[in-house]
């Protein structure tokens, strides 16, 4: 009977996500989680105590006092760090890495090879690219990772948990680069092109706010109507080409 209890513990513990790192982009994971598994499922730790704390009492995650705890208590291991730190961070976790668990790397230019080399061979590895949109479950997320290395049940997890922030789509390793530019960059350049725009309606007059509400009204009708974006823009040339005829008219 005694086993049986602490093999339902570990079953337990293994099916939990542990966040290291809690960021813009960690803590956004989390609240995404969050709609998708249990408090009870998930485990978080950062370096700053008080932080910790605020962000259990607003979520009701527990947190770990250290990486190790942390990553002892987790079989999917999210490193939410900064890519400067992360071998510190594989060397706080490689005692307690083994070939059950399942890393999911979020940073940038670090390889699946370099982290299996730091924690060994048989890890297993997810290497994902999110974005900021993340923050309001609108995330666009690129991930690379051997299936063959993981079961159905694992990868379906693993497919749950980033859409529970947003899309997810699987492309070759050797792409991941190209994802950090084209989703994980590209919000920057959007919300520069967005404020630039604002800022000459204002100028002219309209409440910026008006322009925002176009601005989520344009991505809903790419969302929805699945049209070429090129057609989309080719329909509104001709419809204001009418207006301006029309407006001609008159005179």
């Amino acid at each position: 009977m005694g086993l049986f209890k602490v093999s339902k513990r570990m079953e337990k513990s293994m099916n939990t996500f542990g966040f290291i790192g809690m960021g813009n982009m960690g803590y956004a994971m989390l609240k995404g989680a969050l709609n998708s598994f249990s408090k009870e499922d998930i485990i978080f730790t950062c370096p700053s105590s008080d932080r910790r704390e605020k962000i259990s009492e607003e979520t009701g995650v527990r947190f770990a006092e250290s990486n190790a705890e942390c990553a002892n208590n987790a079989k999917y291991i999210i490193l939410a760090v900064k890519p400067q730190v992360y071998d510190v961070v594989l060397k706080n976790i490689e005692n307690v890495i083994t070939s059950e668990k399942v890393i999911i790397s979020i940073a940038p230019g670090i390889t699946i090879d370099s982290i299996k080399g730091k924690l060994g061979g048989s890890v297993r590895v997810v290497r994902a690219m999110p974005n900021t949109p993340a923050l309001v479950g609108e995330g666009m997320t690129g991930i690379s990772y051997n299936k063959e290395e993981f079961t159905i049940e694992e990868r379906d997890t693993i497919e749950q948990f980033f859409q529970s922030f947003g899309e997810v789509v699987t492309v070759p390793e050797h792409l991941m680069s190209a994802v950090v530019c084209a989703s994980g960059s590209s919000p920057a350049y959007a919300y520069m092109f967005i404020e630039a725009l604002a800022d000459s309606v204002v100028k002219y007059g309209i409440y910026k706010l008006i322009f925002i509400y176009n601005i989520h009204s344009f991505y809903k009708v790419l969302i929805c109507d699945r049209q070429c974006i090129t057609l989309i823009v080719v329909n509104i040339f001709f419809a204001l080409l009418c207006i301006y005829r029309s407006f001609c008219s008159f005179f």
